[in-house]
């Protein structure tokens, strides 16, 4: 367990060389869920998961006489620091989708974990189920833990509301602040978390994050008179105040780079609906760190890479066009990092047509030299182009459009030829999110032999693609993949997919499940992400029976509020998309992969 001192090493390189710059797949593992949406796609084939049939149905009934006491019961008689932060959190999103039921409630266990410091990560996982819960009569317990109030020592049973508990209030009043509507009540949020940020500049780097990053998520009203260079003085307070106070944040030398560059994507983030004076403000900003020159820090050039393709967008306007040509320049010329989110910016921008004319020119500008990218890139450079096609793809789809016609063939040959299992995966992704329906019988063979995490890959590509031929090669490598977990999850994942409701029976099989803990493990966290209302009874058994093994009975609490939850997303997508995910802190990912990081708690 991390110690209440411990923080990041300011002094340390972002990374120790090239070999350890994070790739395609660093970023695909906190995006996939914002791309997949393979709840949506779930209910949208299969009906009967949200509906009403008897087996299938997620009902207010089956929740409140199995799901919502089996927790309840669960918490009561307590157990390992882990298994009651999984308990924890799926209570919290069963009462975010389903509301408050009888028996025990979530801010009530939420409390009394809160106030035992013996077991700190409990306490901890307590504060992010409130965020969880997106209850506002949390707010101003998390406001006292936050600013490190007297009550707040006195809700933790402590002389002092350490750096780690601090960060993960301010993480969970970030989400209540995004789900609620209410302005008064984003007002009071915002005030805590830009005052905590002005109290304390050398303040730990995961509480400083975390503030930041909750800040993005609770956009205020605009206000015409407050620009981002305005006055954000106490009294008056509006978007143009956060965006004041994040843009300032952003270009104070004094700060450092680490955390200036992590308060760029909040700051894109709050500008994305601002008034166009303050949108035009920011993308100006964001384009200093690229100009040719520049002395900014490299973390600091990832982000105003990231910012930008939240802000830019494909029309003839000048400024826009400034962008595109700032980060066509990265993708030329950039360093390793820097040229992949240069891809995937870019993509993002020819998705956005803009308010100006001529979007169509804009975007085949990009798919020009995202095409250049796929044929002639240097060493990663070509995965990274990949993934950007079907990110672009993603964007255009709900406008009735799509990309080039002929991005898909240079991909499709990747699956057949020499290429690097880096390069071959990310075809099999992209071609996923293209759905192209010409990549079908090539996926089928890579699923069929070869390298497991490409096997894998072409098989969640072929659940995307939704070609009905492609159950029966999905079906035959199924069976081959029990002793391979990660690939036995994509199989199963993409026949669900495909609308083969009995994998889940084959999941759950009393042969199957018997090989022991591990193989429960697997199977609850299956049935978790591609299961409905039917798998909830072994799911109940599992995490009610106290002989099982621990990590058993976690990944069922686990499932079960996975289950429970109508969100089309994890809860966790809001902070994961966009971060800067070379520079994370242990409070967002534990370094000892104890789950006790904000993001490892999903």
């Amino acid at each position: 367990m991390p110690g209440e001192t411990e923080t990041p090493d300011f002094g340390a390189p972002m990374t120790a060389a090239e070999d350890d710059v994070p790739g395609w797949q660093t970023w695909w593992r906190f995006h996939r869920d914002a791309y997949l949406e393979l709840k949506g796609i779930l209910v949208a084939r299969d009906p009967t998961t949200e509906g009403a049939g008897p087996s299938a149905s997620r009902s207010s009934t089956v929740i409140d006489a199995k799901l919502r006491p089996a927790l309840q019961r669960a918490l009561q008689s307590a157990g390992d620091a882990e298994l009651v932060r999984a308990e924890l959190i799926a209570l919290a999103r069963t009462e975010a989708s389903w509301g408050r039921g009888d028996g025990l409630s979530l801010s009530d266990a939420a409390s009394f974990f809160l106030s035992q410091p013996k077991i700190r990560a409990v306490g901890e996982a307590a504060v992010v189920a409130l965020g969880v819960r997106k209850d506002a009569a949390s707010i101003a317990l998390l406001n006292d833990l936050v600013l490190d109030t007297p009550v707040g020592r006195a809700a933790v049973g402590s002389t002092v509301v350490d750096f780690r508990t601090r960060a993960f209030a301010a993480y969970a009043l970030g989400l209540i602040g995004e789900a609620n509507g209410e302005l008064t009540t984003r007002k009071r949020i915002a005030r805590t978390l830009i005052d905590a940020l002005a109290a304390d500049s050398n303040a730990p780097y995961d509480l400083q994050l975390a503030l930041l990053v909750a800040l993005g998520l609770v956009p205020l009203e605009n206000c015409a008179d407050t620009p981002p260079e305005g006055s954000s003085e106490f009294g008056h307070l509006c978007r143009g105040t956060e965006l004041s106070f994040l843009l300032d944040f952003v270009q104070d030398p004094s700060r450092h780079p680490r955390l200036r560059a992590q308060a760029v994507v909040p700051l894109a983030r709050l500008a994305q609906t601002a008034t166009l004076e303050n949108l035009d403000a920011i993308r100006e900003a964001l384009l200093v760190p690229l100009a040719p020159g520049s002395r900014s820090p490299s973390e600091v050039r990832q982000s105003a890479i990231i910012g930008l393709g939240l802000l830019g967008d494909a029309d003839r306007d000048g400024l826009d066009r400034e962008v595109r040509d700032a980060l066509l320049r990265e993708l030329a010329r950039g360093e390793r990092l820097e040229r992949g989110l240069a891809a995937i910016s870019l993509a993002r921008v020819a998705g956005r047509p803009g308010r100006g004319e001529d979007s169509a020119h804009g975007q085949a500008e990009i798919e020009a030299a995202l095409f250049k990218e796929l044929s002639a890139g240097r060493g990663s450079a070509r995965a990274w182009a990949a993934i950007a096609f079907g990110v672009l793809e993603r964007a255009l789809v709900p406008q009735g459009r799509h990309v080039r016609i002929d991005a898909a063939k240079p991909l499709r040959s990747w699956l057949t030829s020499g290429r690097s299992s880096d390069e071959i995966g990310a075809a099999c992704i992209a071609l996923g999110l293209l759905r192209d329906p010409d990549a079908v019988e090539p996926l089928g063979t890579r699923v069929s032999r070869g390298d497991a995490q490409i096997r894998g890959h072409a098989a969640l590509a072929l659940g995307l693609i939704g070609d009905a031929t492609a159950r029966e090669p999905l079906s035959a490598a199924l069976a081959g993949a029990s002793g391979e977990p990660e690939l036995y999850r994509s199989i199963a994942t993409a026949l669900r997919l495909l609308g083969v409701r009995t994998v889940l029976d084959e999941i759950a099989s009393a042969p199957r499940v018997e090989n022991g803990p591990q193989a429960k493990v697997e199977a609850a966290m299956l049935l978790g992400s591609i299961g409905d209302a039917r798998s909830i009874d072994p799911l109940v058994t599992w995490l009610s029976d106290s002989e099982e093994a621990p990590e058993v009975r976690r990944a069922a609490a686990w499932a079960l509020g996975e289950l429970a939850d109508r969100s089309p997303r994890p809860w966790t997508s809001s902070i994961s998309v966009d971060l800067h995910f070379g520079l994370m802190a242990s409070t967002l990912a534990s370094w000892a992969r104890d789950g006790s990081g904000l993001l490892d708690m999903r």
